[in-house]
C-alpha cells in the first residue's frame, strides 16, 4: 500500500430543538420539544499512513464506538475529511 490518508469517522446522536428560540419561552418552565440528529464526525489519523497504520487505527476506533469506521484514500485526495463524513452517514 502506497502512502494515504488515514480517517476515522463516526456518527454522534444530538439533540436539537425543533422549535426555533423564540417560539420557546425556558424562562415561563416550558421545556423545548428536542429531535434526535444524526451528525457525522471525522478526523486524520495520519496524512502518510500505510497498512500496519490503518491496524492501529481500527484499534482505536473500537473504542470510539460501534459507529466509527476507518477509510483510506490515496492522497490525491481533495477532502478526506468530508468524503469520510458523506460514507459514515451511509453505512
Amino acid at each position: 500500500m502506497r502512502e494515504s490518508y488515514i480517517v476515522i469517522a463516526w456518527v454522534d446522536v444530538e439533540h436539537r430543538p425543533v422549535e426555533s428560540p423564540d417560539e420557546v419561552r425556558i424562562d415561563l418552565g416550558v421545556v423545548p420539544r428536542l429531535a434526535d440528529v444524526r451528525v457525522p464526525k471525522a478526523v486524520v489519523w495520519l496524512t502518510r499512513g500505510v497498512e500496519r497504520d490503518v491496524e492501529d487505527a481500527r484499534r482505536f476506533a473500537e473504542k470510539i464506538g460501534e459507529t466509527a469506521r476507518v477509510f483510506v484514500y490515496p492522497r490525491d485526495e481533495e477532502e478526506p475529511l468530508v468524503r469520510a463524513r458523506r460514507e459514515v452517514l451511509v453505512g
